[in-house]
């Protein structure tokens, strides 16, 4: 494909050159070029052969005019001045004025046809950097000095060329690149400011050995996460960093791009496709009106604090009992949006008092309810205190949003509700229950949404494995064939939004979690990113109390359905035939007062029989051994 496209411009450049000559002769001479005798016409030809001669000697055919820079333009007119000397060296009865002005006409076409090419690419949407793009410390080749890093940069469209004329503007970085590798044929064989396209991005691990690059620059901000993964890890394995550029939805158009250039993260390599909302819908409900999250010190609360924020409210309300957590979203939420009305009001949710005078005080319009214990181990242990935030602080917060007029309350749900194995799982079943319930008592609509692991979040399984990896090992992880659903913070919490703005009053919605990952895959891929140099051992100690070998979605009660938003469903249930929420509560609550919470319990409170997971819990509780992270 390279190869045609440099004949498609060489034989251009030939229809150009003849129309310079044509026009030149017919001004001057009042004749057609081809009526003239060959003495004449001689010169002409000749200049127009040593012009292309040179152009393909000097590149002039291998590069991408869209980005063309100054030295792309001084590679042309070098060509167009080596065409004029031939010119004007061969002798022939042709007139000096003829030859003069097939140059100039020769010229400006041929500039003016590269210069139209790079102009109307720019206002398609490319993005000029300003400035000339001279001073570049060496040949793209890549001889540099012996501190210069010499990287690859993935990716030949806007950005990856943008970074490189960055890098070419500021030598003292330090940092030159060697070549690009882009999966589009077009540009194979082609250059961008002088550096060549080497061919496609499979060829990474190819690539770094031969060209000896300390480094790998994935310049591609759409690009899926399982290109990422492959191009990361070729790269890994021969032993060079790789870093990357944010997606598009993260570039801050006020720094450089080169600035913005970060190390790769487990959320690129195990990410989804952007998550895009209805603005519309969900301005509709947010803009201009009074939002209290509660948990807000969370890391779902804090995340859904930051984007309702961006929405215009009124009023945002950071409900929690975490003042650290509190003040930290409180200052960054003020840095970031300086004009909105902030109120942080320090309580739990376990005192309805406390929720009253909050709801009382300030009428929220539309609450967040993203207050729970979550820890599984932690919640076996001190099943009392879960039954106690988990239920009745849900209890005490949807009841006051129907008292006090809210017309919106969401419930940020689990997937370990579906069919609970632990005691946290079940609390939160039983959460689901009171929230359905509790939508047929008001006009508040009402609606629960369902998720599983978020990347990242305080005290899950990330945050372990790194501290873990940075010790120097091992990783713990509870058994080999162990998987979990996992989506990053922002992802679950713009989803939470947008179902806010779905559905009827009482319904679930469950976000599309893509595929399972296997934790130990998970361990063995943070371990390569964070200690590449490194063998990290990985021991596996066996599933722990209430924990499942794999989570679920859907209960198989439930009625799924798809709904307007491609990555959100709707699992329809219906409460337990004779549900009386008033007993449910007072059997918990009785239950947590006497110490004696159970799964079973709990569902029995609810009116629902024992689920379990058929067996794929705590299958092995013994330590299984342990292996070791090949590199």
């Amino acid at each position: 494909m390279g190869t045609i496209h440099r004949l498609g411009w060489l034989l251009t450049d030939a229809v150009l050159l003849t129309l310079a000559a044509w026009f030149s002769a017919a001004l001057v001479a009042g004749e057609f070029p081809l009526a003239m005798g060959p003495k004449q016409i001689w010169p002409l030809v000749a200049a127009g052969v040593v012009c292309c001669g040179a152009g393909a000697l000097l590149g002039v055919y291998r590069r991408l005019w869209q980005y063309a820079g100054l030295r792309d333009a001084q590679a042309l007119l070098l060509a167009c001045l080596a065409g004029g000397a031939a010119l004007l060296a061969v002798p022939a009865p042709l007139p000096y004025t003829v030859r003069a002005l097939f140059w100039l006409t020769a010229t400006a076409g041929l500039c003016g046809l590269r210069l139209g090419v790079r102009v109307i690419y720019a206002r398609a949407g490319a993005r000029r950097p300003a400035g000339a793009d001279d001073g570049r410390p060496t040949d793209a080749r890549g001889a540099r000095s012996a501190r210069t890093r010499r990287i690859l940069i993935i990716g030949a469209g806007d950005a990856g060329t943008e970074v490189l004329r960055e890098l070419q503007r500021h030598p003292e970085l330090g940092i030159a690149a060697v070549g690009f590798l882009d999966d589009d044929p077009a540009k194979h064989g082609r250059e961008a400011y002088g550096v060549p396209v080497l061919g496609p991005a499979e060829a990474v691990g190819r690539a770094v050995r031969e060209l000896g690059v300390s480094g790998v620059l994935i310049a591609i901000p759409s690009a899926p996460a399982e290109a990422l993964r492959r191009i990361w890890s070729q790269a890994s394995a021969q032993g060079v960093p790789v870093r990357i550029l944010p997606r598009l939805g993260d570039l801050d158009r006020s720094q450089r791009l080169v600035e913005q250039i970060r190390s790769v993260q487990l959320t690129d390599l195990l990410g989804r496709p952007e998550v895009q909302i209805d603005q519309v819908a969900v301005s509709r409900y947010l803009t201009g009106r009074t939002v209290l999250v509660t948990g807000a010190g969370g890391s779902i609360g804090s995340e859904l604090c930051r984007q309702v924020a961006a929405f215009g409210p009124s009023r945002l309300i950071l409900f929690g009992h975490g003042e650290h957590s509190l003040h930290q979203i409180m200052l960054e939420l003020q840095s970031h949006y300086p004009g909105l009305a902030l109120t942080v009001a320090v309580g739990d949710v376990q005192d309805q008092a406390a929720v009253e005078r909050v709801f009382r005080r300030h009428r929220p319009a539309v609450v967040f309810h993203a207050a729970a214990h979550k820890h599984v181990p932690l919640m076996e242990q001190n099943p009392s205190e879960a039954v106690k935030n988990n239920v009745l602080g849900t209890y005490h917060v949807a009841l006051a949003a129907q008292r006090h007029g809210a017309s919106h309350f969401v419930l940020i749900s689990t997937d370990k509700a579906v069919r609970p194995t632990s005691v946290m799982g079940a609390t939160k079943r039983a959460a689901e229950a009171i929230t359905a319930a509790l939508a047929a008592c008001g006009p508040c609509r009402m609606v629960a949404v369902r998720f599983g692991n978020v990347l990242g979040s305080r005290g899950s399984v990330v945050p372990v494995f790194q501290q873990q990896i940075a010790a120097g090992g091992p990783i713990t992880v509870t058994h080999p064939e162990v998987t979990r659903y996992f989506m990053t913070i922002p992802e679950a919490a713009r989803l939470v939004l947008q179902a806010g703005a779905m559905g009827r009053s009482g319904e679930r919605f469950v976000l599309d979690m893509g595929e399972p990952v296997r934790i130990v895959d998970l361990a063995r891929t943070l371990a390569r990113i964070i200690a590449p140099e490194r063998e990290i051992p990985i021991i596996f100690t066996g599933l722990r109390a209430g924990e499942k070998l794999h989570e679920e979605l859907f209960d198989a009660d439930e009625v799924v359905t798809p709904t307007a938003h491609p990555r959100i469903r709707r699992a329809a249930a219906e409460l337990p035939a004779g549900f009386d929420l008033a007993k449910a509560l007072a059997d918990l609550m009785l239950q947590a007062d006497r110490g004696e919470v159970s799964v079973e319990s709990i569902l029995a409170a609810l009116g629902e029989g024992t689920r379990g997971d058929d067996g794929l819990h705590g299958v092995d509780d013994q330590p299984v051994g342990a292996t070791r992270v090949a590199h």
